[in-house]
């Protein structure tokens, strides 16, 4: 295939790109409130810190939205109000007011009601005007469209500084000139993409990607003091972005580069199509199809078919909302992730050897046979993780007991779909023959290989990695399909049922259960405590029950041990039925 010469030079893209890469330490929206009111401090002749201040913001509704959700470091506070006396109080130079910062949750500016007015301003996008008035003297200072660009600043009515109109800069015009910048292979280009996941915040050594990312976000949106790159005035999607990427790094060195810099470059252009934030997550419209079109460059795919996936990545992931700046947030990285993954692989997992030019043959490495020592220190680490939900009120052995009473006795070909970390995979391969189990994550695999060795029923089952509507089962092929605790990961759920129902013989039989109200409460309650963010889909069992009737199943329904329970088999016609037993 042709491929042309990109339009941009390299000294243009090493522009744009450290533009758009800045370290910032908490969410941008409260930071770029934080920085407008310390460039108008600067140019009082008092010290706002100390005198009788009064500070008046017109803000943008998206600006308005993030800032008021997000916790500000070094103050331990939710909301706009902690974010000015960030301002006010910051001794930091440059775009990162929140570096450093240590201030009393007793500091007076605090609980001082009056000195602070906030109202909205009709201006989409990115937009902060903060007039800080002391004594006399009434400095603003206004920010718009990027959260680091200051366009002017008047004290009592006089401009003393006003932004010069750039030319209009150099635009990349979509993802064929994306990957012809890339395959020039740019020494400087790929040290800025060197630079970016060498001074990207990292998750902690040995955890999954999924949890790794979810931390991350839900740790920043918690107020903690993490210095994260930041990529188009995003933290989190720097975050999604920098951590995958530099779990490929790892695997394969040098030859991620390429790949880093495609995605980076694919950030931005998607970001200049839309806007810096919206009512739309922009984990979902943009830094979910760039991270996806990085991990595709990486294996080798053609430029049609990065296009293709940044496509279907967008569609799948276009209605999931921005509700501010929340813990929440690490729940939408995993489920976009997960996206991310079924379009382009887990880094983590698989990589590709492409050589010095980019291109050629997947590595696949076979995992080596646990140790006992191994065997023994995860299941260690499984009691102790089992005991920390039961202090809170769930207990998964009695879960599966429940579960494994109504979905027994099976037989034939069986397939648990979401195999986790193996603690229902590893009783159910206790009841039957033989098991086919089939999760997204090799790394949770991983784990459920060890707790299946220490069972001893790993002789048993069939491991498989990836999405199950992608590993070429034929309809008709299982007796029986199981999942407990998995469908509130799933982006849709009720199109995994239905397609659980295609693989299922007649005759056969769906056992499906997940949490119920209070058993999500617990969840959310233990990670909250590990600085993480339990990831789940909204749905109602009744839907599922629906759907597969619909199928012609028919459907019993059950719930006790904080699960909800249908048990679907495919003879006869029927509706639902309900059970209920005390808690």
């Amino acid at each position: 295939m042709k491929t042309s010469a990109p339009k941009m030079k390299t000294s243009d893209v090493e522009r744009l790109l450290r533009e758009e890469l800045r370290t910032v330490t908490g969410c941008t929206e409260p930071a770029a409130i934080a920085y407008a009111v310390q460039c108008a401090k600067r140019h009082l002749s008092c010290d706002a810190g100390r005198e009788r201040v009064r500070v008046a913001l017109r803000l943008s509704p998206e600006v308005l939205r993030n800032a008021s959700t997000a916790v500000v470091p070094g103050i331990g506070r939710r909301g706009i109000r902690a974010a000015v006396v960030a301002g006010l109080l910051s001794s930091s130079v440059g775009f990162d007011p929140f570096a450093g910062l240590r201030v009393p949750r007793t500091h007076p500016l605090l609980s001082r009601r009056g000195w602070l007015a906030v109202a909205p301003f009709a201006r989409r996008g990115i937009y902060i005007r903060a007039a800080i008035t002391v004594r006399d003297e009434t400095v603003t200072a206004t920010v718009a469209g990027r959260h680091d660009c200051i366009v002017s600043i008047e004290k009592n009515g006089r401009v003393r500084y006003r932004a010069v109109p750039r030319r209009r800069a150099a635009r990349l015009n979509g993802v064929r000139e994306i990957e012809a910048i890339v395959r020039r292979r740019s020494p400087r280009l790929e040290r800025i993409a060197l630079d970016f996941i060498a001074r990207q915040v990292k998750a902690d050594p040995g955890t999954p990607l999924e949890d790794g990312v979810a931390g991350l976000v839900a740790r920043r949106m918690l107020g903690r003091p993490l210095p994260v790159v930041t990529v188009t005035g995003s933290g989190n999607q720097g975050i999604f972005l920098g951590v995958p990427l530099h779990a490929l790094h790892r695997r394969v060195g040098r030859r991620a580069l390429p790949a880093v810099l495609f995605s980076l470059l694919a950030q931005i252009h998607l970001s200049r199509r839309r806007k810096r934030i919206s009512d739309v997550c922009g984990l979902g419209v943009k830094a979910a199809p760039a991270l996806a079109a990085g991990l595709a460059y990486a294996r080798g795919d053609s430029v049609a078919s990065i296009g293709r996936i940044m496509a279907e990545v967008h569609d799948r992931l276009k209605g999931m909302p921005c509700r501010g700046a929340e813990p929440g947030c690490g729940a939408k990285a995993v489920r976009a992730l997960r996206c991310v993954f079924a379009a382009a692989g887990n880094p983590a997992e698989a990589a590709r050897d492409r050589g010095p030019a980019g291109r050629g043959t997947q590595v696949s490495r076979r995992a080596a046979p646990p140790s006992r020592l191994e065997i023994e220190r995860n299941h260690a680490r499984l009691l102790e993780r089992n005991m920390r939900f039961r202090k809170h009120g769930y207990d998964f052995s009695r879960s599966i007991r429940f579960v494994l009473s109504h979905a027994l006795p099976l037989s034939g070909a069986v397939l648990e779909i979401g195999t986790g970390k193996g603690r229902f995979l590893s009783a159910l391969a206790a009841k039957v023959s033989s098991v086919t189990t089939v999760d997204i994550s090799r790394s949770e695999q991983r784990f459920a290989r060890l707790n299946a060795a220490w069972a001893g029923v790993g002789d048993r089952i069939r491991f498989m990695a990836g999405d199950v509507a992608r590993l070429g089962f034929r309809d008709g092929t299982f007796d029986a399909v199981i999942s407990m605790n998995a469908l509130h990961h799933f982006s849709d759920p009720v199109a995994a049922v239905r397609g659980m129902a295609r693989l299922l013989r007649p005759g056969g039989r769906i056992v499906l259960s997940d949490l119920d109200a209070s058993g999500y409460r617990i969840f959310d309650r233990v990670f909250a405590a590990e600085g993480r963010a339990h990831a789940r889909s909204r749905f109602r069992f009744g839907e599922l029950a629906d759907c597969l009737r619909g199928e012609g199943l028919r459907v019993r329904r059950f719930r006790a041990e904080r699960q909800e329970l249908l048990i679907a088999e495919r003879n006869g016609r029927g509706g639902v039925t309900q059970e209920r037993r005390p808690q």
